[in-house]
């Protein structure tokens, strides 16, 4: 859930968040937004089946630093979080 995502990211320490635009208590753009007051360097993914146009720009203004959709596959997800790994370390 956004809430308890946002209660993680207090002790936690990711590299990388993946969070989903359709969530319990807060929906991906405001966890995404609430993550980016905490942290202002996290890199987020954006990983749903619901993507569109308009949700890429939202997500993108949220901070978030890569839209991917879940018609893409669990495989995309992989390549993409290692993709990004690689580039923070």
């Amino acid at each position: 859930s956004g809430p308890a995502a946002l209660e993680a990211i207090e002790t936690a320490d990711p590299d990388i968040v993946v969070i989903d635009y359709k969530m319990p208590g807060m929906d991906g753009l405001d966890t995404a937004r609430g993550i980016r007051e905490r942290r202002q360097d996290q890199v987020m993914i954006l990983y749903t089946a619901y993507i569109d146009e308009a949700l890429e720009l939202a997500a993108a203004e949220a901070g978030i630093s890569l839209r991917l959709g879940k018609d893409d596959g669990l495989s995309s997800l992989e390549r993409e979080i290692n993709r990004l790994c690689a580039s923070l370390f």
